[in-house]
């Protein structure tokens, strides 16, 4: 995919270098007269970088299994992360909130479940 954004935007600058005008040439593409001026200063796109994130997949998965009954909060301070970061991860890897009305602790709170092993 970043191939072909790079042949239209050669693409662009090519076409451009013929007209010498970046506001006909942003209109004929439909594109904006910024788009065409930032292709004119850097036709590569921006790196994209890829950060480590701090939740292990597998430690996660493992702790949902030791724990299905924690709330998120309990999660986060295990892992040393914002509860928010917990909710991003489980939803990113198709982990589950559901209900469960049998507590361990009496009264009704949700459970995390891992998909397809808790049938």
């Amino acid at each position: 995919m970043r191939h072909q954004y790079l042949v239209f935007r050669t693409y662009y600058v090519t076409i451009l270098m013929s007209f010498s005008y970046i506001k006909q040439t942003a209109q004929r593409f439909h594109r904006s007269t910024a788009s065409i001026t930032r292709w004119l200063k850097r036709i590569e796109p921006a790196p994209c970088s890829s950060r480590r994130r701090k939740i292990d997949k597998e430690a996660l998965i493992k702790d949902v299994e030791d724990y299905p009954d924690a709330y998120q909060r309990e999660r986060a301070a295990r892992f040393g992360v914002s509860p928010k970061a917990i909710w991003q991860a489980l939803k990113r890897w198709g982990l589950t909130y559901k209900k469960n009305s049998a507590s361990s602790q009496g009264r009704r709170r949700g459970t995390t479940a891992v998909p397809g092993k808790n049938r």
